[in-house]
């Protein structure tokens, strides 16, 4: 389970949405409105109810993380820099939950 949260998940979530939503949008908006709104769809898919309403508090982290994310797409060119740091980042995540 661990290493599916560390490496597959962030691969897939990374393609789908920088890759395809993110890239998808700039052919209608500037860079910065498709990096916001691919950054407000990211968070919201991570949004459950069933964790209760505490998880609001999770989608404005979220939401940083994916327009820095998206940022870096951007300015890199290439999906594997977001891909990396959203590694990193489940993997921090997993260590604090564990621990």
């Amino acid at each position: 389970m661990m290493p599916a949260i560390i490496f597959c998940v962030p691969l897939a979530e990374e393609l789908l949405f920088r890759g395809f939503l993110q890239r998808g949008l700039r052919f209608y908006l500037s860079s910065w409105k498709a990096i916001a709104l691919s950054s407000i769809i990211f968070a919201f898919f991570h949004f459950s109810t069933t964790q209760g309403w505490n998880n609001i508090e999770l989608i404005l982290s979220l939401f940083i993380l994916s327009c820095y994310l998206g940022l870096i797409y951007e300015k890199r060119g290439s999906i594997w820099a977001p891909v990396g740091l959203h590694m990193m980042f489940n993997t921090i995540s997993v260590i604090l939950i564990l621990w």
